[in-house]
Protein backbone atom coordinates (compact mmCIF):
# COMPACT_ATOMS: atom_id res chain seq x y z
CA UNK A 1 0.00 0.00 0.00
CA UNK A 2 1.00 3.59 -0.63
CA UNK A 3 1.11 4.48 3.09
CA UNK A 4 3.70 1.74 3.71
CA UNK A 5 5.88 3.00 0.85
CA UNK A 6 5.51 6.60 2.07
CA UNK A 7 6.48 5.70 5.64
CA UNK A 8 9.40 3.62 4.37
CA UNK A 9 10.70 6.51 2.27
CA UNK A 10 10.33 8.95 5.18
CA UNK A 11 12.04 6.58 7.63
CA UNK A 12 14.93 6.08 5.24
CA UNK A 13 15.36 9.76 4.36
CA UNK A 14 15.01 10.89 7.99
CA UNK A 15 17.56 8.24 8.99
CA UNK A 16 20.03 9.53 6.40
CA UNK A 17 19.55 13.10 7.71
CA UNK A 18 20.09 11.87 11.29
CA UNK A 19 23.27 10.07 10.21
CA UNK A 20 24.62 13.19 8.51
CA UNK A 21 23.78 15.35 11.54
CA UNK A 22 25.49 12.85 13.87
CA UNK A 23 28.61 12.98 11.70
CA UNK A 24 28.50 16.78 11.89
CA UNK A 25 28.08 16.71 15.68
CA UNK A 26 30.97 14.29 16.15
CA UNK A 27 33.32 16.39 14.02
CA UNK A 28 32.07 19.73 15.34
CA UNK A 29 31.84 21.27 11.86
CA UNK A 30 29.72 21.01 8.75
CA UNK A 31 31.25 19.30 5.77
CA UNK A 32 32.72 21.91 3.45
CA UNK A 33 32.01 19.77 0.40
CA UNK A 34 28.39 19.10 1.43
CA UNK A 35 27.10 22.03 3.53
CA UNK A 36 23.44 21.26 2.71
CA UNK A 37 23.95 17.63 3.72
CA UNK A 38 22.69 16.33 0.43
CA UNK A 39 22.75 12.69 -0.50
CA UNK A 40 22.87 10.68 -3.69
CA UNK A 41 19.90 8.39 -4.21
CA UNK A 42 20.55 5.15 -6.08
CA UNK A 43 17.50 3.18 -7.18
CA UNK A 44 18.05 -0.24 -8.68
CA UNK A 45 15.39 -0.66 -11.36
CA UNK A 46 16.30 -4.25 -12.23
CA UNK A 47 13.15 -6.24 -12.88
CA UNK A 48 10.87 -3.21 -13.31
CA UNK A 49 8.47 -3.51 -16.21
CA UNK A 50 5.03 -2.31 -17.18
CA UNK A 51 3.47 -5.07 -15.08
CA UNK A 52 4.95 -3.89 -11.77
CA UNK A 53 5.61 -0.18 -12.39
CA UNK A 54 3.65 2.14 -10.10
CA UNK A 55 3.01 5.72 -11.19
CA UNK A 56 1.35 6.22 -7.78
CA UNK A 57 4.69 5.48 -6.12
CA UNK A 58 6.56 7.84 -8.44
CA UNK A 59 4.09 10.65 -7.64
CA UNK A 60 4.50 9.97 -3.90
CA UNK A 61 8.28 10.06 -4.21
CA UNK A 62 8.21 13.38 -6.10
CA UNK A 63 5.69 14.91 -3.65
CA UNK A 64 7.55 13.78 -0.53
CA UNK A 65 10.90 14.87 -1.94
CA UNK A 66 9.55 18.33 -2.78
CA UNK A 67 7.59 18.84 0.46
CA UNK A 68 9.85 17.24 3.07
CA UNK A 69 13.32 16.92 1.56
CA UNK A 70 13.69 19.95 -0.71
CA UNK A 71 17.30 20.34 -1.86
CA UNK A 72 18.44 17.23 0.04
CA UNK A 73 18.78 14.98 -3.00
CA UNK A 74 21.95 15.95 -4.83
CA UNK A 75 21.55 13.37 -7.60
CA UNK A 76 19.44 10.36 -8.50
CA UNK A 77 21.09 7.37 -10.16
CA UNK A 78 18.61 4.97 -11.75
CA UNK A 79 20.54 1.71 -12.02
CA UNK A 80 19.57 -0.92 -14.59
CA UNK A 81 16.66 1.05 -16.05
CA UNK A 82 14.50 -0.65 -18.69
CA UNK A 83 15.67 0.31 -22.20
CA UNK A 84 12.38 2.11 -22.93
CA UNK A 85 13.16 4.61 -20.16
CA UNK A 86 15.96 6.21 -22.19
CA UNK A 87 13.46 7.03 -24.93
CA UNK A 88 10.91 8.36 -22.43
CA UNK A 89 13.60 10.38 -20.64
CA UNK A 90 14.76 11.95 -23.90
CA UNK A 91 11.16 12.90 -24.77
CA UNK A 92 10.68 14.56 -21.36
CA UNK A 93 13.93 16.54 -21.49
CA UNK A 94 12.50 19.57 -23.33
CA UNK A 95 9.89 19.96 -20.58
CA UNK A 96 12.20 19.42 -17.62
CA UNK A 97 14.22 22.09 -15.81
CA UNK A 98 17.95 21.86 -16.68
CA UNK A 99 18.92 21.58 -13.00
CA UNK A 100 16.59 18.60 -12.60
CA UNK A 101 18.06 16.99 -15.72
CA UNK A 102 21.58 17.34 -14.30
CA UNK A 103 20.48 15.47 -11.16
CA UNK A 104 19.08 12.38 -12.94
CA UNK A 105 21.44 9.72 -14.30
CA UNK A 106 20.31 6.60 -16.12
CA UNK A 107 22.98 3.94 -15.61
CA UNK A 108 22.84 0.85 -17.86
CA UNK A 109 23.71 -2.53 -16.36
CA UNK A 110 27.15 -2.63 -18.00
CA UNK A 111 28.16 0.63 -16.24
CA UNK A 112 26.67 -0.03 -12.78
CA UNK A 113 29.82 -1.48 -11.10
CA UNK A 114 32.06 1.36 -12.34
CA UNK A 115 29.60 4.11 -11.42
CA UNK A 116 28.96 2.67 -7.96
CA UNK A 117 32.67 2.22 -7.23
CA UNK A 118 33.26 5.83 -8.30
CA UNK A 119 30.43 7.03 -6.04
CA UNK A 120 31.54 5.25 -2.86
CA UNK A 121 35.30 5.41 -3.41
CA UNK A 122 37.89 2.71 -2.94
CA UNK A 123 37.89 3.07 0.86
CA UNK A 124 34.32 1.72 0.95
CA UNK A 125 34.84 -1.08 -1.59
CA UNK A 126 34.37 -3.72 1.10
CA UNK A 127 30.91 -2.31 2.00
CA UNK A 128 29.60 -2.30 -1.57
CA UNK A 129 27.86 -5.55 -2.65
CA UNK A 130 29.41 -7.56 -5.47
CA UNK A 131 26.49 -6.85 -7.81
CA UNK A 132 27.46 -3.16 -7.59
CA UNK A 133 31.19 -3.66 -8.08
CA UNK A 134 32.36 -4.19 -4.49
CA UNK A 135 33.40 -7.18 -2.43
CA UNK A 136 30.62 -7.31 0.20
CA UNK A 137 27.87 -9.95 0.06
CA UNK A 138 24.87 -9.02 -2.07
CA UNK A 139 21.80 -7.57 -0.37
CA UNK A 140 19.06 -10.12 0.32
CA UNK A 141 16.06 -9.86 -2.01
CA UNK A 142 13.14 -7.72 -0.74
CA UNK A 143 11.31 -9.49 2.07
CA UNK A 144 14.13 -12.01 2.62
CA UNK A 145 16.29 -10.09 5.13
CA UNK A 146 16.49 -11.78 8.53
CA UNK A 147 18.12 -9.10 10.66
CA UNK A 148 17.45 -5.37 10.76
CA UNK A 149 20.86 -4.79 9.17
CA UNK A 150 19.87 -7.03 6.24
CA UNK A 151 16.45 -5.41 5.91
CA UNK A 152 17.48 -1.73 5.94
CA UNK A 153 21.29 -1.73 5.74
CA UNK A 154 23.96 -1.22 8.39
CA UNK A 155 24.05 2.57 8.19
CA UNK A 156 20.31 3.05 8.71
CA UNK A 157 20.03 0.30 11.33
CA UNK A 158 22.98 1.75 13.26
CA UNK A 159 21.50 5.25 13.11
CA UNK A 160 18.15 4.03 14.43
CA UNK A 161 19.92 2.17 17.24
CA UNK A 162 21.93 5.26 18.24
CA UNK A 163 18.74 7.33 18.28
CA UNK A 164 16.91 4.74 20.38
CA UNK A 165 13.92 4.64 18.04
CA UNK A 166 13.67 0.84 17.85
CA UNK A 167 11.50 -1.49 19.86
CA UNK A 168 13.32 -4.56 21.25
CA UNK A 169 11.42 -6.73 18.76
CA UNK A 170 12.87 -4.66 15.89
CA UNK A 171 16.38 -5.76 16.84
CA UNK A 172 15.73 -9.50 17.00
CA UNK A 173 17.46 -11.72 14.46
Amino acid sequence: PLSLMTNGYRATADGVIAHLLAKRASSGIACRRNPLEQWILCIDCEGIGWGNFSMEYVRMFVRESAERYMERIGAIYLLNPPSAWRLMFSMLQPFTHPRTLRKIKLVPQSEVPTVMRDLVGQAQHDRLPRQYGGSAPDFPPPGKGRSLDEKVGQLLAGTWRRLGVLRPSDCEE
